[in-house]
């Protein structure tokens, strides 16, 4: 047995893709396991004490470790010995003495597998939440729409609530819309590219123009020229900086100051968006980016939203291979909420270059 772990180690220690734990007994594997959970496990049917079959039965019976494939390592090849194997629950099987290329083929077979269900499931998991979200967050504008429609029993009453209802279709659509887009970062149908940064703001700031005029705000913009980032420049206008921004001007008081500034270097540009409107708790912070909570709430003129909006940013940002930091203080001098986005340069795209 040690001479199969000596070679089976020097197979695998020689393949990039792998970081190896080894264990020479069945229950000394099952504590490797629950004290860290593999990718796969290659399990020797003959063992010291609990044998490869008895491992495997109790992998399998755990929630922790049940999903993790297992490649049985046998010097049997009879069909019934590998038969018994996979009917427990190993995803292939390997004989001895090992033929390293086969080993490895098999390996990196059932790793991509495995990291593709995963992909598959978390897929499944996130549109779950997006469909009982669209279903909560829809009832509103819907109950909306149906209660002025009830009660405008005349012509006259339904002109005067013409706008409401508006603005409540406008709002479902707007959810609608948020949804569509996020499946789309889900199915890859994002085309990166090279975006000046400083034009995707600027477009930003004129969408939003008549926001930032309605309630007296002054947006102060402070962007280092040239700094052109690896992202999508429609995704990164309507949905990146048009909601950060109007999260900004939502949550700052009338006559109040937003400022943009962007700084660029060393393979990556910063942009900060700073508002000194009336900040978040610590609760909501912590769920800002979480689509199963509910971080919607009023803005200061009474503003509403979906609650979408900072998750959608998140998402666009680590699709263009970036991030976003929030921090917010609700009292103090530094009462406001800082957003900071970071983005790779794009090749060449360095100020100057």
């Amino acid at each position: 047995m040690a001479e199969n772990l000596r070679v089976l180690g020097n197979i695998l220690q020689n393949d990039d893709a792998c970081a190896i734990a080894v264990a020479t007994s069945g229950q000394e594997a099952l504590d490797s396991v629950a004290a860290e959970t593999p990718d796969l496990i290659l399990l020797d049917v003959m063992m010291p004490g609990l044998d490869g079959y008895e491992v495997l039965d109790r992998l399998k019976a755990a929630p922790g470790t049940s999903d993790v494939p297992v490649i049985f390592l046998t010097a049997k090849v009879e069909p019934e010995d590998i038969v018994k194997g996979l009917a427990r629950g190993a995803v292939d099987y390997v004989t001895k003495p090992f033929n390293s290329a086969e080993l490895l083929a098999r390996v990196h077979t059932h790793l991509e597998l495995r990291r593709s269900r995963q992909a598959v499931a978390r897929i499944s998991r996130e549109r779950k939440e997006l469909l009982h979200m669209l279903c909560h967050d829809l009832a509103n504008p819907l109950g909306a729409i149906a209660g002025f429609l009830e009660i405008a029993d005349t012509p006259e009453y339904l002109f005067k609530v013409k706008k409401h209802i508006s603005q409540a279709a406008g709002a479902g659509l707007g959810i609608i819309a948020l949804i569509r887009k996020m499946q789309a970062l889900e199915e890859g149908k994002i085309l990166m590219q090279a975006v000046s940064l400083p034009d995707a703001v600027r477009e930003s700031a004129a969408i939003l123009e008549n926001l930032f005029a309605r309630k007296e705000i002054k947006l102060e913009l402070q962007l280092e020229p040239g700094a052109m980032v690896r992202a999508e420049a429609t995704s990164l206008v309507n949905s990146v900086l048009n909601n950060l921004l109007t999260n900004a001007v939502k949550f700052s008081p009338r006559g109040g100051r937003i400022r943009v500034a962007l700084q660029a270097g060393a393979g990556r540009a910063q942009l900060a968006v700073r508002d000194e409107g009336i900040g978040m708790p610590p609760a909501l912070l912590r769920d800002l980016f979480d689509l199963r909570k509910t971080t919607s709430r009023p803005g200061t003129e009474g503003e509403s939203g979906t609650g979408f909006g900072m998750p959608l940013v998140r998402r666009f940002m680590r699709s263009y291979g970036g991030d976003i930091v929030v921090t917010s203080s609700e009292t103090g001098p530094g009462r406001g909420t800082e957003a900071v986005l970071t983005f790779q340069i794009a090749p060449g795209g360095a100020p100057g270059a």
